[in-house]
């Protein structure tokens, strides 16, 4: 049993390790071709995207795992493949809903914004949340090691390929490089859009056709269990990672956007391997609590905990090391902001040490306490994001944001001990 975990974990590893080179990549070359303020505006772009796909989800993409992955492990195929088909198709509509409402919002706030880059980003946006809710069904199969494939690093790879490609193109020769990359990104979601609509038809048996968008919504309720309290946990971590980005655009400028941008996908390095063992833990630790097995549950969370706590050993001095030669990679100008890098990276070195706290919160029927945390977490970073960004310009939002993620890290894991009635440690038991 943990040497399939462990071999699961590794096939993980190298697919989650292709997103974060994905996104480095990207971040590199569009640094370089456009600036660090033309990486800013793509930045702000791609967070309205992804605000669009967190809220039309109304956090069934927690929902889609905990319950698929129940259905999965009592071997109910039917209702598994019943479930991801409503939910995906529902997020899909809701997206292409939004859209339309935050094209008008952004326009309202912003008179001078490029009309072209936004049409061409946000049209991404529903395609763009179904691709997302396709990657969590592997995850619930037990290969894992597929989602970050249609969640990220395939879209951002194929990209970086139709930005070159494009701009060789005469008749686009009026293009920015901006419009090239939004035009881009765009033509990459379609792509893997039309790829998932095709798998899942294979998958679910459905017609590739109409028929496939006419499957009636809301047949089984079961999955909508706890609904509310993942909509709030997933839409306010939405906040927290990438709404930030949101604020620094409307109170610094796209420089600033941009330089935050590229030192918190550094500092991301660490919530890489985070990622790593939730997208992992998620379904497991749902199939094993369908099962009433909570030794297992136990074993698999301290192991988790101890390689988690193995790699921030390893990692943190050799980023602290090292911080002004990874940050003059991507551009000399962040020299000045590594108070900022290093605020930055206390916050995910917490969220490391601390244990799977999340999928052990979401996936055993104590999502409402994992909405609580995130609730209070988010609260503190409100009050404070503002006064402190105002003040202390950037290193005040990597500080405010620095202070709401251990805090709610430090929460959930006490929540482990009342909820589950153990607490997190660093250590291996054998479990049969």
């Amino acid at each position: 049993m943990v040497s399939s975990f462990i071999n699961q974990l590794c096939l993980n590893f190298f697919s989650r390790a292709l997103n974060v080179l994905a996104s480095l990549l990207l971040t590199f070359v569009v640094t370089i071709e456009l600036g660090v303020d033309g990486f800013g505006r793509f930045i702000f772009l791609y967070t309205l995207v992804l605000g669009i796909g967190t809220f039309s989800r109304f956090g069934l993409s927690l929902g889609l795992v905990r319950w698929g992955g129940f259905f999965y492990g009592k071997g109910n195929f039917e209702k598994l493949s019943e479930t991801f088909v409503e939910v995906g198709l529902f997020i899909f509509y809701t997206a292409l809903l939004m859209t339309l409402v935050v094209y008008f919002v952004v326009l309202g706030f912003f008179e001078d914004f490029n009309n072209n880059e936004l049409k061409l980003m946000l049209l991404t946006a529903p395609f763009h949340s179904f691709v997302f809710c396709f990657g969590a069904y592997f995850k619930v199969i037990g290969k894992a090691h597929v989602s970050p494939i249609f969640e990220n690093a395939g879209i951002v790879l194929m990209t970086l390929v139709f930005f070159y490609v494009l701009s060789y193109f005469p008749v686009l020769s009026g293009f920015s490089k901006l419009d090239f990359l939004t035009l881009s990104f765009l033509i990459s979601t379609l792509l893997f859009f039309v790829i998932s609509i095709r798998q899942g038809a294979a998958i679910f048996k459905l017609k590739a056709s109409s028929s496939f968008f006419r499957v009636s919504f809301f047949k089984s309720y079961q999955w909508k269990e706890g609904m509310v309290d993942y909509a709030i946990s997933d839409n306010i971590n939405y906040f927290v990672q990438y709404g930030i980005v949101l604020v620094i655009g409307f109170i610094l400028s796209d420089f600033e956007v941009g330089v935050f941008s590229i030192i918190l996908r550094i500092a991301l390095v660490l919530s890489f391997f985070v990622l790593v063992f939730n997208t992992l833990l998620d379904p497991k630790f749902s199939i094993l609590f369908s099962k009433g097995d909570f030794n297992k549950i136990k074993s698999f969370a301290n192991l988790s905990m101890l390689l988690m706590c193995l790699i921030s050993a390893i990692l943190v001095p050799f980023m602290l090391l090292f911080s002004d030669a990874l940050l003059i990679f991507f551009s000399s100008d962040l020299i000045e902001y590594r108070n900022c890098f290093y605020f930055l990276l206390f916050g995910q070195v917490v969220n490391l040490v601390t244990g799977p706290t999340g999928p052990l919160l979401n996936m055993t029927g104590n999502q409402n306490k994992m909405r609580d945390n995130v609730l209070i977490s988010s609260l503190i970073l409100s009050i404070l994001i503002i006064p402190l960004t105002l003040e202390f310009s950037l290193l005040g939002a990597c500080l405010s944001i620095a202070i709401s993620l251990s805090l709610r890290n430090a929460l959930s894991y006490l929540c482990v001990r009342k909820c589950l009635g153990f607490y997190l440690v660093p250590t291996y038991t054998k479990v049969d």
